[in-house]
């Protein structure tokens, strides 16, 4: 079955499914860190109705100590997980939040946290950008990460960040 593939809405390739359904297209990163949201249109045929899939590719250094960021409750005046969508100005950042993100991204790859939809991508990017944050991956990741007093990490998604990416130096969370 012919697919074709999207990186941030541009045509990425086009492949055909092998037996295993699998489809792959080779994709080359630009940038040396952020996003990619990636899509993949299957169209319709005699077997299938057309339909569309969505992933995040984020690109972390492995070099640059990390800093992560938990973008749900230290970067905005609120409460935590009530981020207003609605319109980006209303929703106003910490005083000095993105100065002092921007003096610890001199010496730290900046990585966001969120527990938010993958689909409030845009949004979060459109707040970062409007309020002049560094500009970073965003990791999302599922609700309820906490962790534990004997240091032992309830998701499966961060602890497997963390063993393969060594070089998590501080966090900044609220």
């Amino acid at each position: 079955t012919p697919v074709v593939f999207f990186v941030e809405g541009s045509t990425a390739g086009a492949a055909e499914t092998a037996r295993s359904g699998i489809a792959k297209v080779p994709f080359q990163v630009e940038q040396s860190t952020g996003n990619y949201l990636i899509s993949v249109r299957l169209s319709e045929n005699d077997l299938f109705k057309s339909s569309t899939g969505y992933g995040l590719l984020s690109v972390v250094s492995q070099n640059a100590p990390l800093l992560l960021v938990d973008f749900d409750s230290s970067l905005y005046k609120g409460l935590s997980g009530k981020f207003d969508f609605a319109g980006v100005e209303r929703l106003k950042p910490l005083d000095f939040a993105s100065e002092a993100l921007s003096a610890l991204q001199e010496n730290y790859q900046i990585v966001y946290l969120t527990e938010h939809e993958i689909t409030a991508l845009p949004k979060i990017r459109r707040w970062i950008h409007h309020w002049k944050m560094p500009k970073a991956p965003v990791l999302f990741w599922s609700r309820g990460e906490k962790v534990l007093k004997n240091e032992v990490w309830k998701s499966r998604e961060l602890a497997q960040f963390l063993k393969q990416w060594g070089n998590v130096q501080a966090a900044v969370a609220g």
